[in-house]
């Protein structure tokens, strides 16, 4: 008696579930105030034409603008020359790119440019693994 006063319990929450289910359904597809049609492709807008002459004078000031912008690149030997020397003085770039002996005593910390967290300290023996100086001069 309890099993089947159980199994109708059941099967009485199934079928409410369903028809509660339908009729929000039914409800929300009857009063949804939101129509929807298939979008179209807005009608292109038409540009007007372009006047023959934009403004008076636009065209002298393009073309001076082209005469000073249209010669080659040349390279000035002495600002060249000159800005080499102040690099070469001022980063020593070309003798802190590779990492040597000359440049790198034991105990100096080396901090990787992509992980500011992580370093490494020379030891003795990794200090023997570098080269005494730069070796493509």
């Amino acid at each position: 008696m309890r099993g089947q006063l159980l199994r109708s319990l059941v099967s009485l929450m199934i079928t409410l579930l369903c028809v509660g289910t339908l009729l929000t359904t039914l409800i929300w597809y009857v009063f949804n105030e939101n129509n929807v049609q298939p979008q179209r492709v807005p009608a292109q807008k038409k540009s007007a034409p372009q006047p023959s002459d934009p403004c008076k004078g636009c065209r002298q000031i393009i073309d001076k603008v082209l005469q000073r912008y249209s010669p080659t690149w040349k390279r000035q030997e002495d600002n060249y020359q000159k800005f080499r020397s102040q690099l070469s003085s001022k980063c020593h770039g070309f003798d802190k790119a590779i990492i040597t002996q000359a440049n790198t005593p034991v105990g100096h910390k080396l901090v990787y440019d992509g992980e500011k967290r992580r370093s490494l300290q020379v030891t003795p023996g990794g200090f023997q693994h570098l080269h005494e100086g730069a070796s493509f001069l």
